[in-house]
């Protein structure tokens, strides 16, 4: 918005990056596992997003190493993890390094604490990973430049609008008048809509997801 000439504000409950951004995994993945619920739109936004971060930060995204395994006895799945990631290959048009198979004797080497009774193999493919606290420092930075003001440890007390304007009072006693009001609070986006449209409905379902670092 302020690349485009508007006045733009962001306003904070904690510090930047405060909160969800401190919980992450560090990981910029363009969502392979959601090919298996065939959702193709959801992966080829993550790739766009994944791509621009690339381009625009080389110095803090990188390459990340993942490895699949391969079961001996179970060759449906095996043949659907072949076929996924080909699938994510397309969609993200050959700009990842090409997956391979990774032999079992190679694959005790890299991971010698792993079981490998029951597996054959492994594949290999490649996603993205960041240091997203200097990442979003750096981003606030740029910001700032463009002339984009941020109101940080400052709680939303209540919002007003009408057909002209928005009127944001915080809980500081500073009133923020606005056009337009962009609601990205990420879990806490019903809890912020609630105030402005006075509505029950929920627009996300929270989930828990576990990444697993060995």
């Amino acid at each position: 918005a302020a690349h485009s000439g508007f006045k733009t504000v962001i306003i904070d409950k904690g510090d930047v990056g405060f909160c969800t951004s401190t919980k992450s995994t560090q990981l910029l993945h363009c969502g392979l596992r959601y090919l298996e619920f065939f959702e193709f739109p959801l992966v080829r936004e993550s790739v766009r997003e994944r791509t621009w971060y690339f381009k625009r930060f080389p110095h803090r995204v990188k390459p990340q190493a993942f490895i699949l395994p391969i079961f001996k006895k179970n060759k449906f799945q095996n043949f659907k993890l072949w076929v996924g990631l080909w699938v994510y290959h397309v969609l993200v048009r050959f700009r990842n390094k090409i997956h391979h198979y990774v032999s079992l004797r190679k694959l005790s080497r890299e991971q010698p604490k792993l079981e490998l009774k029951n597996l054959s193999g492994g594949l290999l493919y490649f996603d993205g990973q960041t240091h997203d606290s200097r990442l979003c420092v750096e981003l606030m930075l740029q910001a700032q430049s463009m002339g984009v003001e941020f109101l940080t440890y400052q709680e939303i007390e209540k919002i007003k609008h009408d057909s002209e304007e928005i009127q944001i009072s915080l809980v500081s006693g500073q009133m923020i008048v606005s056009k337009v009001l962009i609601n990205a609070t990420g879990p806490w986006i019903d809890q912020l809509k609630r105030m402005y449209l006075n509505q029950s409905s929920r627009m996300i379902r929270q989930t828990k997801g576990i990444h697993l670092w060995v």
